[in-house]
């Protein structure tokens, strides 16, 4: 009986996922230029720059030539990216992102977070890992509010513990 269950679960869901739409994020692969002060193409610095938070292009990569490389080390403080897109209103909307940690550093206190506009609502998961398991996916999904008007994705570290961590591979698709 509960296989019956898992199989209906899967064939209710199967529709759902081949109706997603393309990947509504720019540079999601962090394969175009970065700014010399680390910032990638496409994508918005959130919490700022400073010599203790810092973004840059890694040459180790989950697909292409790099990843963006998140490093905090101010416990007080926060820093990532953020990309706004249109989006609509009653959509499921899934986002993910492909994470790698450091040998001796920690990805806790890492999020990805998906935020409806103008509502505010938002989902958000942690991107804790262990270097040792290599590079792994995070995602969350949220169905957006009947005023929904833009998606904003963040990629971000939240004050202490203080992160170091790869990110590649980018998505935010939307659904039924």
């Amino acid at each position: 009986m509960r296989l019956l269950g898992l199989v209906s679960l899967y064939l209710l869901l199967l529709p759902a996922a081949a109706q997603e739409g393309p990947n509504l994020i720019k540079n999601g692969s962090f394969e175009e230029p970065f700014a010399a002060d680390g910032k990638p193409a496409g994508w918005a610095v959130y919490g700022g720059l400073t010599p203790t938070r810092v973004l840059r292009a890694a040459t180790l990569a989950r697909t292409g030539k790099q990843a963006l490389q998140l490093e905090d080390q101010d416990p007080g403080e926060e820093i990532g990216i953020t990309q706004t897109v249109a989006a609509e209103p009653n959509k499921v909307y899934r986002a993910s992102v492909w994470i790698h940690a450091f040998e001796r550093f920690s990805s806790a206190g890492s999020h990805l977070q998906m935020r409806f506009l103008p509502s505010n609502q938002y989902r958000q998961v942690s991107l804790v890992t262990r270097a040792a398991a290599g590079w792994r996916q995070v995602r969350v999904t949220g169905l957006a509010p009947a005023d929904t008007k833009q998606v904003t994705l963040y990629l971000y570290s939240h004050r202490d513990p203080i992160p170091r961590l790869l990110l590649d591979d980018v998505e935010l698709v939307a659904g039924a």
